[in-house]
């Protein structure tokens, strides 16, 4: 039986892969089985190129400029892609088993419209990445060829939102080239560039360390990581259903070893060059190793820049109409995913036009911010799906406004306003530090706010009545895989 099972599931794979549009039409909708297409590994190239690009370089200079070494700036990066990876590759395998985005899967949490201020959030994540990316994208075009700063943000947007509307497939499809290419010449690059360059004394020394400094390189490698996870299973949803394993590992190596290593050759490089933009840091330390490789390399991070963009612009996209379906329910299509894929890139675009160097500066106390919105969601959404529901839902009522989960889950909110308020006194910003923040000297605020969340969430919900809501999913969701269309009730 369970033979003929997967011999089924195999044939309805092979079936939708071969039948897989390119331009795709689909929205925030449920993903019916007999559509569903890829293998795991599908997923590793989309999240090894999701890092190669020049804003993750970026992030790898921070622990550096602040005065770390190098040796601990490494350090610092690889536990915290480590530990905001694992995260967001957990809500990876979320995809596969519901066949829905992201961000649609925190209603059950939040309620049908009380999810909508946690896509809000999500949204403002999606524009900041995408204003940083716009005007690394234009400053790098004018260093290498001399083209207006203007004009290149306004050509690399266009070529993000192109790729983005059209959607799922050409996303995956581009990003196994993008990461050959990427793959290859970082390789170079780290086996290459560092007998070349000078750097400064005690870079790898275990003298001088700085707990603060560590953790502010630390938070925003995991920040950067654990951005991804309003992302991540916009890009699974479409998988066959496959074990959480499965899914998990095809996130978590892609996304970590990519993250890791750009953000560690930033590190590198911007060590060996102090006083030097990231971009012409790269531009100096790989015609070091030959005559042209700075461009080679910016060009390739140009282009990953391009893929980042239209990530941002795609999810962006399935947040906006997700937070429209939550004030009013609206029929997905892809005309309205195009329509507010174009949108998304206007604003962004407009914003980074009008982007001060002050604004820029600030990034690092963004993607700080960032963290401290995001993890009592993560931690609420994640002990939601594995701990109380184990994975068990309704497809068609996390669609219906007066559903099982209602229109705003207190549990959900209770959790994640007490998170807020127990990492006050642990946050560190340039505006505001708590009070034990300064006594300790770093910020341990977002991790304070995880285990706040996820436990009382966890404990909230021991007065559900799961048994109950189990028999209804299964009236509810009676005959969901027969209809022709089961994008929403």
């Amino acid at each position: 039986m369970k033979s003929a099972t997967r011999d089924s599931q195999s044939s309805h794979a092979n079936a939708a892969r071969s039948n897989a549009p390119i331009f795709e039409r689909r929205s925030i909708e449920y993903i019916p089985r007999r559509e569903r297409h890829g293998k795991p590994w599908h997923v590793t190239p989309v999240w090894f190129t999701s890092s190669a690009n020049l804003a993750s370089l970026a992030i790898g200079t921070i622990g550096v400029l602040s005065g770390l070494n190098l040796f601990y700036s490494l350090l610092a990066i690889v536990v915290g892609s480590a530990f905001g990876t694992f995260f967001a590759a957990f809500h990876s395998s979320q995809g596969p088993q519901l066949g829905m985005p992201q961000m649609i899967q925190s209603r059950p949490q939040y309620g049908y419209r009380g999810a909508a201020l946690i896509y809000v959030i999500a949204a403002a994540a999606y524009i900041g990445f995408s204003v940083f990316g716009v005007v690394l994208m234009g400053q790098t075009l004018e260093l290498l060829f001399s083209i207006p700063q203007n004009v290149g943000m306004v050509a690399t947007t266009a070529l993000s939102v192109i790729v983005a509307a059209v959607g799922y497939n050409i996303v995956h499809k581009l990003a196994r080239w993008i990461a050959l290419a990427f793959l290859l010449c970082y390789l170079v690059i780290t086996f290459a560039m560092p007998p070349v360059l000078t750097f400064p004394e005690g870079a790898f020394s275990t003298d001088g360390f700085s707990m603060t400094f560590f953790l502010a390189q630390g938070a925003a490698a995991a920040a950067a990581c654990l951005a991804w996870a309003p992302y991540v299973s916009d890009y699974t949803r479409y998988l066959p259903h496959m074990s959480v394993k499965a899914s998990f590992f095809s996130t978590y190596l892609g996304l970590a070893v990519s993250s890791i290593w750009v953000m560690g050759v930033a590190a590198v490089v911007t060590a060996a060059f102090p006083g030097t933009g990231i971009i012409e840091a790269f531009f100096f330390g790989g015609n070091a190793v030959f005559g042209g490789f700075g461009s080679i390399v910016l060009v390739l991070g140009l282009i990953g820049t391009i893929y980042l963009g239209s990530m941002n612009f795609y999810g962006g996209s399935l947040t906006v109409i997700s937070i429209l379906d939550s004030i009013r329910p609206v029929r997905p299509t892809a005309t309205m995913r195009i329509a507010l894929t174009a949108a998304f890139g206007i604003v962004s675009l407009g914003i980074a036009l009008a982007a001060t160097d002050t604004l820029l500066a600030g990034y690092g106390t963004f993607l700080t911010i960032l963290l401290y919105a995001l993890a009592p969601w993560t931690a609420t959404n994640l002990v939601d799906f594995f701990l109380v529901r184990k994975g068990s839902y309704s497809i068609r009522e996390i669609f219906n406004p007066r559903g099982i989960y209602g229109g705003w889950n207190w549990r959900g909110f209770a959790a994640y306003v007490a998170s807020l308020l127990a990492m006050l006194p642990f946050v560190m910003t340039g505006a505001w530090n708590g009070p034990v923040a300064e006594i300790l000297g770093y910020d341990v605020a977002p991790y304070v706010g995880m285990a706040v969340a996820a436990l009382l969430y966890y404990g909230l919900c021991r007065s559900m009545d799961l048994v109950g809501e189990r028999e209804w999913i299964s009236v509810a969701d009676a005959g969901l895989e027969g209809d022709d269309e089961v994008d929403q009730p």
